[in-house]
C-alpha cells in the first residue's frame, strides 16, 4: 500500500529541548555489532517498509566512525536495546540540514516517552555534529509520530518549489 509521504523541518536547532534523563532507560550511541538490534527494532515496530538485514549498511554505509557518531539507541536497565534513531544528513555530512532518521522503539515499550528522548537527543547530536537545520520524513499513516514530532518544532516543510528552505534529500 502507498502512503502519502510527509517531509517535516526545523529550521534551527538552537532552541532544543533538555535531554531529560530517564532512570528507566539511558539513550547510548552505536556498538560494533549495534546492526542487528537495528534490524530486530526496525522490523518489529515498522509495518510499512520491508526491513531486511543489509538495510543498515544501505541506509548508513560501511564507515563504523559515523555510526557511532550518528546512530543511537535506547538501552533498557537490562542492556536490552529497546529503539534507536539516527542523526543522518541531507546531501553530505556538512550539509546545514541534518536528517533525522530511522525513528524505532519497540512495540512492548512505546508511549514510555523513549521516542521523545531518542528524537532530543538526536537533534542535540545533530547540532553538535554542526548541523544548524533538521528535517525527517515520514508517512501520513503515522499519526502518533507526526505528533510527536510536532510537540518537538518539526512543522511540514512548505511544498512552494522557490523555497530557499528545502533540505536536500
Amino acid at each position: 500500500m502507498k502512503h502519502t509521504e510527509v517531509v517535516m523541518e526545523r529550521l534551527t536547532l538552537e532552541d532544543l529541548p533538555s535531554q531529560a534523563l530517564n532512570p528507566w532507560f539511558t539513550i547510548r550511541g552505536y556498538q560494533a555489532g549495534d546492526e542487528t538490534a537495528w534490524s530486530h527494532i526496525q522490523t518489529e515496530a515498522d509495518h510499512y517498509n520491508t526491513i531486511t538485514p543489509e538495510l543498515f549498511l544501505h541506509e548508513f554505509g560501511t564507515d563504523p566512525s559515523e555510526h557511532k557518531r550518528r546512530v543511537l539507541f535506547a538501552q533498557a536497565p537490562n542492556r536490552e536495546l529497546i529503539g534507536t534513531s539516527t542523526a543522518w544528513w541531507g546531501s553530505s555530512p556538512q550539509d546545514e540540514w541534518g536528517r533525522v532518521h530511522w525513528v524505532a522503539v519497540l512495540p512492548t515499550w512505546q508511549r514510555q516517552g523513549i521516542g521523545r528522548a531518542l528524537l532530543v537527543a538526536t537533534c542535540h547530536r545533530l547540532r553538535d555534529l554542526g548541523h544548524m537545520k533538521a528535517f525527517l520524513t515520514t508517512s501520513a499513516v503515522r499519526v502518533e509520530a507526526l505528533s510527536l514530532y510536532r510537540s518537538l518544532g518539526f512543522v511540514p516543510r512548505s511544498s512552494s518549489p522557490n523555497s530557499d528552505e528545502q533540505p536536500h534529500l
